[in-house]
């Protein structure tokens, strides 16, 4: 039922109204016609209200001439007319796609840093290190290789028993485990 539901407001649909004596049998003949309508609501014995795919606009109109009914057009639903309607509004289609590209800018930084686990080693010489490192606030996440980073704190801290550095959103964490220095 969802993928009917997309594929019909990819292809667009309109929601009518239909007025008339003779409604049954429209609906009779549109289902004999294969004119698909669905969400199909009586709202009196004189009008109903059902949602019709463009195509099938067309041919229910020529079926409402025949039978002497009066056809309105309450709203239209659909990819055609949004498309239509960032035609008319270029700007905001501009703002809206480049706020996206930033959003996806941003989110390929390192911008926070995070040193957990610390008892004995001052925060500062894990920071220094990963300046030497090149791993600063601002810097690409993909330039980072983490496994390449826990090589580099165990080599200058040998007392280390556990590292592990992991990148999770725009946040660098490091996840540090010392063991007793004598």
């Amino acid at each position: 039922m969802l993928a009917i539901k997309i594929w019909n407001y990819l292809k667009g649909y309109v929601i009518i109204r239909i007025e008339g004596l003779s409604l049954e049998r429209l609906l009779n003949l549109a289902l004999t016609n294969n004119i698909y309508l669905w969400d199909v609501k009586r709202l009196n014995y004189f009008q109903v209200e059902a949602n019709v795919s463009l195509k099938g606009l067309k041919d229910i109109e020529d079926l409402v001439n025949k039978l002497g009914c009066k056809l309105t057009i309450l709203n239209n639903k659909g990819l055609p007319f949004l498309i239509e309607k960032i035609k008319k509004r270029k700007m905001f289609a501009i703002g809206f796609l480049s706020c996206i590209l930033l959003l996806i800018l941003l989110s390929s930084f390192i911008l926070k840093i995070e040193v957990n686990g610390l008892e004995q080693t001052p925060k500062e010489q894990i920071d220094s290190l990963l300046e030497r490192n090149k791993v600063n606030l601002g810097t690409f996440k993909r330039s980072i290789s983490t496994e390449q980073l826990e090589l580099a704190i165990l080599d200058e801290f040998n007392y280390f028993s556990f590292i592990d550095v992991q990148i999770k959103g725009v946040k660098l964490v490091i996840e540090i485990k010392e063991e007793p220095i004598p």
